[in-house]
């Protein structure tokens, strides 16, 4: 009987290892997946936040020019 299991043994070690496998290419091939969507999705998000930065500072920068010629207006 112990030669019985030993072939078992072989062919469940086969299957495991092939089962693995196939697990290990679906979780690469996951991983690449997201990291392009996400290559795609970074300079984007960089971009919409550099045209807000943009333009909040040209907001600022017209607060600053009024709030400065008013206090000009001020004192003299």
């Amino acid at each position: 009987m112990g030669t019985m299991t030993q072939p078992g043994t072989f062919r469940l070690t086969r299957y495991f290892t092939i089962t693995s496998l196939i697990a290990f290419l679906v979780v690469a091939l996951a991983l690449t997946y997201f990291s392009r969507q996400q290559m795609s999705f970074s300079p984007q998000i960089q971009q919409q936040q550099a045209a807000l930065v943009t333009q909040e500072q040209e907001v600022f920068a017209k607060q600053q020019d009024e709030l400065a010629r008013k206090d000009l207006l001020g004192i003299e």
